[in-house]
């Protein structure tokens, strides 16, 4: 049996006996096109926001990489949004991967893969599908996901540093909330990633 059914897995739960931990983010679609790619961390909550160019459109979203499910007004303030147009989504946190328990095997986010950092899970959602496609066994499934989860772990790791409290108020305080420290912090993400 195959578990391929989001975040909010019932079979993974009911396998488990409770849900996995997740993140939150919200996304909204304007109108506007030959938007550079923004992305920019903020003092005052542990998540970053983002401008993503998307051929006529820019993909506009905001995430907290602990779960905070009140970012819709800090959505609206940070880029003047009509609300109507903002959705939200649930991601996992990457913290708490399972591929297989009692003989059922978990793919995506049922799985728990993501890019701790930046959220991104379609590729995990893709490669765990095609690695249980091909090798549908327990220990060959999981030896052939376990580079990905070793960077995972290794992410999760950095995601401790660049969201650590007290790092983040001294480089706020001492670059004064400047470009510098998102000029700094993109750079080390897109390295690592």
């Amino acid at each position: 049996m195959v578990g391929a059914d989001g975040i909010f897995s019932q079979l993974r739960k009911e396998v488990t006996k409770r849900q996995q931990n997740k993140n939150f983010a919200l996304e909204a679609y304007i109108d506007k096109k030959d938007t550079p790619l923004q992305i920019h961390f903020l003092n005052h909550f542990k998540g970053y926001a983002w401008m993503i160019p998307n051929g006529k459109n820019t993909i506009l979203g905001i995430g907290d990489v602990y779960g905070n499910v009140h970012l819709k007004d800090e959505f609206i303030t940070l880029f003047h949004l009509n609300e109507e147009k903002i959705k939200g989504a649930f991601l996992p946190t990457g913290d708490d991967i399972l591929l297989e328990r009692s003989g059922v095997y978990f793919i995506g986010d049922a799985a728990g893969l993501i890019a701790p950092i930046t959220g991104e899970g379609i590729y995990y959602a893709l490669l765990s599908a095609y690695q249980l496609s091909k090798n549908s066994n327990t220990m060959l499934y999981q030896k052939k996901m376990k580079k990905e989860i070793r960077t995972t772990k290794k992410i999760l790791k950095t995601k401790k540093l660049v969201y650590n409290d007290t790092l983040r108020a001294f480089l706020f305080k001492k670059y004064n909330q400047s470009k510098v420290i998102n000029k700094c912090i993109n750079a080390f993400v897109q390295k690592i990633l």
